[in-house]
């Protein structure tokens, strides 16, 4: 790993940070019975940093950028949850199914958007109706809360699925500026030399040239 690559990861890392930071402060509130709701984007900025890195590394950053919010009260741990398994579940689906360090197709980018909008969604819906039935005690109760958070749940995938090219498209001119693209595209390994055969003649042509 060239030092250069270091450099720029480290920047586009701290950019990352900064964001998931500003972002985390922008929030809207939506009542459900047992609280309030809080919808943001910042788990985009972790979803982008794992698609243009590495997973790992992506984790490490939004690790850190979660137990910041978390220390400065910008969010409580119930909020936090639903952004911690939703990166969770974004790392497992960029691991496994997309190319590692490559600029990713338009294609493949809505298809990541529309998938963690799908699993945002899943998972809201799974947390609040876990939440109704601790908050109520019996299935009416998780059915009603379930009722009352889900039109939020569903605005909060579909800003997920919206949301997520940019948000990758935007990442990946920075990644691009900064070389990590190039990086890991050169893998070390050379062509091999071109043989110019046309500067080479052989003695029995150069015997033969000469007779005429």
């Amino acid at each position: 790993m060239k030092l250069g690559y270091r450099a720029g990861l480290l920047f586009f890392d701290v950019v990352s940070l900064l964001l998931m930071l500003i972002l985390s402060v922008i929030q809207f509130n939506v009542s459900i019975p047992s609280g309030n709701l809080h919808i943001t984007v910042v788990a985009l900025i972790a979803v982008a940093l794992m698609t243009l890195t590495d997973v790992v590394n992506g984790l490490v950053v939004t690790g850190i950028s979660f137990l910041v919010i978390f220390f400065l009260r910008i969010m409580n741990w119930q909020n936090l949850v639903p952004l911690v398994l939703l990166v969770l579940v974004a790392a497992i689906i960029i691991a496994t199914c997309l190319p590692h360090h490559q600029r990713l197709s338009h294609q493949q980018t809505i298809w990541l958007g529309l998938a963690i909008g799908i699993c945002q969604l899943v998972l809201l819906a799974l947390i609040f109706f876990t939440i109704g039935w601790h908050y109520f005690g019996n299935l009416r109760g998780a059915v009603i809360e379930l009722q009352q958070a889900f039109p939020a749940a569903l605005l909060s995938g579909l800003l997920d699925s919206l949301l997520v090219p940019p948000f990758v498209f935007a990442g990946a001119g920075l990644a691009d500026k900064l070389g990590l693209f190039k990086h890991h595209g050169d893998s070390g390994q050379q062509d091999p030399p071109l043989i110019d055969l046309s500067s080479h003649h052989s003695p029995k042509d150069d015997d033969h040239q000469e007779q005429h």
